[in-house]
């Protein structure tokens, strides 16, 4: 693993192995908190599988990965384990490992494909001018009444996330490096030790429809995924993330409310969605305001969660790849791509069309587009059409989770009104928690 390789195609880099890491099991500082928005419920993200990579854009995408080309091999980054894979409960370990094998991976296999005009790993832009939010729903009544001379007491005045940075993100190239980059894909990075995903429904924060607990939007547990969804907020990005070196728990953000009819009429045409073609703030503020506030009330975030340990094992002597302990999504081509649908659309909206359904943006060349539905192989060409229904890309069969169940689910609660009081304690108390469980990582 620490070795400098070549792969012959982007799927095989983002299908590597990720190296192993050394978990240093000590709890550490508490995740940060701040005065952050909670979805009002999280389900599982159920359109977002490997199988959507064979329909979209006619299959096009997944056939430039598979492709094989003499000369254009693509290199894995090389780790020194004895340096980098030591994770401890500090943020920079996590940090550093991340950016040096997952960013440069993904970055590298989204150069092949740049006419797909994807959204590179990078961190963005905060948004332009002041924008004001509602602010957080009170998770608990207040013990006191307000002071009835207090006017502000009484009154809960808009936030502003200004100031709210992501650890990462992702941003359209340009040729202008002083122009502003809009953040498309925030990341967060988390120290698996501080935060496991399965703790949402492990520690109640969620019933067992998916709905929010906000008597336990002030655990630990918590911070987290209010962060994220909080930033998701701020950028009007559609697609968030929370990266440690144990999981990827990739997630979706909209919101249960109907589009209210004065909006059904202003709505914006697929070809002009494209963030490639107007990178201009300030467009269709009215809209965005309104469902801005819509997610602060009542916001949808839609998950999966994909094992550190997801990969296909590499046979030095013939390149070949075989099913590892998992299939599935791989974080790296997970990550990869959400930055090419990103590219594609990367504002939240009222309601998606799915994944399978989303097509390239005009700015796409148009020979990329027309090539999208051709076949690329003299077999495909001679293919009997009645039968090209029934024959599945080979990666597709190897990468297909359908029969694998998720690591965790929503099921009824067991914890009794005496236990979750415990563990709904004051964030500041919350390093106190005591953590029994033991080391298991989410893909055993």
């Amino acid at each position: 693993m620490a070795d400098d390789k070549l792969v012959p195609s982007i799927i095989k880099l983002l299908t590597y192995p990720n190296p192993k890491v050394f978990q240093i099991e000590k709890k550490g500082k508490t995740n940060t908190k701040g005065d952050f928005h909670t979805p009002r419920k999280v389900t599982e993200w159920k359109d977002f599988n490997v199988k959507v990579l064979e329909d979209i854009f006619d299959g096009r995408l997944l056939r430039e990965a598979q492709r094989e080309e003499k000369g254009k091999e693509l290199r894995v980054p090389k780790i020194r384990p004895d340096l980098e894979c030591r994770i401890d409960a500090r943020e920079p370990s996590t940090s550093r490992l991340i950016e040096k094998w997952c960013q440069t991976i993904v970055n590298d296999a989204l150069e092949p494909i740049a006419t797909f005009q994807p959204v590179y790993w990078a961190q963005g832009d905060p948004p332009r001018g002041e924008r004001m939010v509602a602010p957080p729903r009170r998770e608990q009544p207040r013990v006191q009444p307000s002071r009835e001379s207090s006017k502000q007491a009484r009154i809960r005045k808009k936030k502003s996330l200004k100031l709210i940075r992501p650890d990462s993100g992702a941003v359209s190239k340009t040729s202008d490096p002083q122009k502003h980059r809009r953040e498309k894909f925030p990341k967060e990075y988390k120290p698996a030790i501080n935060w496991r995903s399965r703790q949402i429904f492990e520690k109640h924060l969620v019933d067992e429809s998916g709905n929010w607990n906000d008597r336990m939007s002030r655990s630990v547990y918590a911070w987290p995924v209010r962060q994220a969804f909080t930033q998701c907020i701020q950028n009007m990005s559609r697609y968030g993330c929370l990266l440690s070196c144990e999981e990827a728990f990739i997630f979706r953000v909209s919101t249960l409310d109907k589009i209210p009819v004065q909006d059904s009429r202003r709505q914006i045409p697929k070809e002009k969605e494209s963030e490639n073609k107007n990178e201009e703030n300030g467009e269709d503020e009215e809209v965005d305001e309104l469902l801005q506030d819509s997610l602060v009330d009542n916001g949808l975030l839609e998950y999966i969660s994909i094992p550190w340990s997801n990969h296909y094992y590499h046979d030095d002597t013939g390149g070949n790849y075989e099913a590892g302990n998992h299939s599935g999504w791989t974080i790296n081509l997970a990550l990869w791509f959400v930055h090419v649908l990103a590219g594609i659309s990367y504002k939240v909206s009222w309601k998606y069309e799915d994944i399978g359904k989303e097509v390239l943006p005009v700015t796409v060349p148009l020979e990329t587009r027309e090539e999208a539905s051709l076949p690329t192989t003299d077999e495909e060409e001679d293919s009997d059409p009645g039968s090209e229904a029934t024959v599945e890309n080979p990666w597709i069969a190897l990468l297909d989770e359908s029969n694998q169940p998720s690591h965790f689910s929503i099921g009824p609660l067991a914890k009794r009104k005496r236990d979750l009081d415990e563990e709904a304690v004051d964030e500041d108390d919350a390093y106190k928690l005591s953590y029994s469980d033991k080391r298991v990582l989410v893909g055993d």
